[in-house]
């Protein structure tokens, strides 16, 4: 599947917490195709530049809006559909990771039982598809992430540390899966401590 044109633009950006200042005057653009990776200290911004993205928190003031437009940026406006990977799993611990995903393609408009057999597998969790999610270790947890981020397809992955607590599989998994996002014409943005291998610009916030 390939996705459609897309551009993001963030003019002047600030974001509070509790009215303190966390992020000032942020300006960037990206688009499809593109991996950015946010890099700073605790405190520094990052995930709370990703819930802005999302429109989980509001801007104390500047402007982020989507379009379809190319470099020109004369495209219409819009707002793409947004996979969000947080620091906590959204799913449901006394279900299994099989159950879980059904729940998740359903919502995504997807009926089809290979597909997340076939998801669960490119996560790395086929022996641990019918186990509670409660008895996932945190790297089991960010892995499940992925299989959902996949089932989605959607254009736009906001994903805060999406490989902490993984061994060099999951990380592998997690930038493999990134990678084919590029290739497909998604747009990932990533806050991470550590430097991802990918195709990708780094942002240093802070």
């Amino acid at each position: 599947m390939a996705f459609g044109q897309l551009r993001l633009d963030i003019k002047d950006a600030d974001i509070e917490r509790g009215g303190e200042p966390v992020l000032c005057g942020l300006t960037l653009c990206a688009s499809s195709g593109e991996a950015l990776q946010f890099f700073g200290g605790n405190g520094c911004g990052k995930s709370s530049l990703l819930q802005a993205i999302a429109g989980l928190v509001p801007l104390a003031a500047g402007e982020i809006h989507w379009s379809s437009a190319g470099a020109s940026g004369d495209g219409v406006r819009l707002t793409p559909e947004m996979t969000f990977v947080g620091h906590e799993t959204p799913a449901k611990l006394t279900l299994s990771g099989r159950e879980n995903l059904r729940f998740w393609a359903r919502i995504y408009g997807v009926d089809n039982n290979e597909m997340v057999t076939d998801m669960l597998g490119q996560a790395g969790l086929s022996a641990a598809q019918d186990i509670p999610v409660h008895r996932y270790s945190a790297g089991q947890r960010r892995r499940l992430d992925l299989a959902r981020a996949l089932i989605a397809a959607r254009p736009v992955w906001l994903l805060d540390e999406p490989t902490a607590s993984l061994d060099r599989d999951g990380v592998e998994a997690w930038t493999g899966a990134i990678a084919a996002h590029q290739d497909r014409g998604g747009l990932a943005l990533i806050a991470s401590h550590d430097r991802l291998e990918l195709r990708s610009r780094n942002v240093r916030l802070g």
